[in-house]
């Protein structure tokens, strides 16, 4: 269902600007693209750097160093290495819906 919204006649030319598109729409529709390809990025960066720093991939870390009692550095690495894994899922869905 389309939804109909305001904009600043500033705010659209901008956009239109920096999209090189012919219409509003697209011009929304890739600058959203490029948004969750820079956060997929910026995660997969994320992730490189916890499998440097652990020298290994997320599914052997997980395997070996998950327990009740970790260290809280470790922990940490995990919740945020697993959060970067989840979103990348979560953002390459959204940006599938947009195609």
């Amino acid at each position: 269902m389309a939804e109909v919204i305001n904009i600043n006649e500033n705010v659209k030319d901008i956009l239109m600007k920096h999209s090189h598109k012919d219409t509003l729409e697209e011009s929304l529709n890739e600058i959203l693209r490029n948004e969750i390809q820079r956060k997929i990025k910026k995660h997969i960066l994320m992730i490189k750097h916890f499998e440097r720093k652990h020298d290994m991939d997320f599914e052997t870390f997980e395997n070996n160093r998950v327990t009740k009692e970790m260290p809280y550095e470790i922990e940490r690495d995990y919740f945020e290495w697993d959060m970067a894994i989840t979103l990348i899922e979560d953002l390459k869905e959204e940006l599938s819906q947009l195609e």
